[in-house]
């Protein structure tokens, strides 16, 4: 059996090295590269290198980083990761996606690139999203899997939300997540939450529910896509939601629901007196609890 000297020649000799002296000191280059990447995955796990990976992109900078391997401080150069703001909205969206479809929690997380702690601290809010809206029991030690089953509850709510008549909705939410806007979220999310009335949205109360609309209207939706229904007992339409011009249905009262309530169909349709999926208001249900969610995580709400 080589001795540790001989095989130091050895490898020396075949990487073209001067001795095994030579080839011990480029050995010590590995322990930079380790510290570097290290450091550029977990910077907060490293002293002093937050500030680092908030630096634009094209910025290289050399700070102390511990090495991985001998504990000696070395100057690295890092390289701070620039993460899209468009991608990662999207692949929370998809996440929830499909947790909702009831893809296992580490198969969608790993799918979309999510760390363990962003992807818990995901499902956890949806979860508080859905309790806000009083869609499922206001519990807050929920286990992971505890809120995915609460999730999975509405893959009807995320399956609906994928209709073509919700595309505008989408955009403009993404378009204000992506740049930075969420704020202008705030207001629409709780005028939401006002109206939602199980799988509906109740116009009884006026302020909300105008708020409600114009937003709906500023995404983009067509004005036809939106239909007042009023039971037939009810009487005239509040006046603010009158000038709003939208389109009325009068049909019977049904029991369980609101005397006044917004329907969302595509404009192509003519809303049928039966309350089908075409003119359901869960996909929009769904929108705004993930709106909610993201609101939650940014602490606006």
């Amino acid at each position: 059996m080589k001795s540790d000297q001989s095989m130091g020649a050895s490898l020396s000799g075949w990487a073209g090295h001067a001795g095994p002296e030579s080839t011990r000191a480029y050995m010590h280059l590995f322990e930079r590269v380790v510290a570097r990447w290290a450091k550029a995955a977990r910077p907060t796990a490293w002293g002093g290198a937050s500030e680092e990976v908030h630096l634009p992109h094209h910025v290289r900078r050399t700070c102390l980083a511990t090495s991985a391997l001998s504990g000696v401080e070395v100057g690295v150069p890092i390289v701070p990761q620039r993460i899209d703001p468009a991608r990662a909205y999207q692949a929370r969206q998809d996440f929830a996606l499909e947790i909702a479809h009831g893809v296992q929690f580490d198969s969608a997380r790993f799918a979309h690139h999510l760390e363990q702690d962003d992807a818990q601290h995901l499902v956890r809010a949806i979860a508080e999203v859905f309790a806000l809206a009083r869609c499922v029991e206001d519990r807050h030690e929920r286990s992971i899997a505890a809120c995915c089953d609460a999730i999975q509850a509405f893959y009807l709510w995320a399956r609906a939300a994928r209709q073509p008549k919700h595309l505008p909705i989408q955009k403009y939410l993404a378009r204000s997540s992506v740049a930075g806007r969420e704020v202008d979220l705030v207001e629409p999310f709780r005028a939401w939450l006002d109206c939602h009335e199980n799988e509906h949205v109740s116009l009884e109360r006026q302020r909300p529910a105008m708020q409600l609309i114009k937003f709906l209207l500023r995404c983009g939706v067509p004005k036809a896509s939106l239909v007042i229904v009023v039971d037939a007992d009810r009487g005239r339409l509040p006046p603010g939601l009158a000038a709003l011009g939208l389109n009325t249905r009068v049909v019977r009262k049904r029991a369980g629901r609101s005397s006044i309530r917004l329907q969302f169909v595509d404009s192509s349709n003519v809303a049928s007196e039966a309350e089908s999926a075409s003119v359901s208001m869960v996909g929009l249900h769904w929108l705004m609890v993930l709106t909610g969610t993201n609101l939650l995580l940014k602490e606006l709400i």
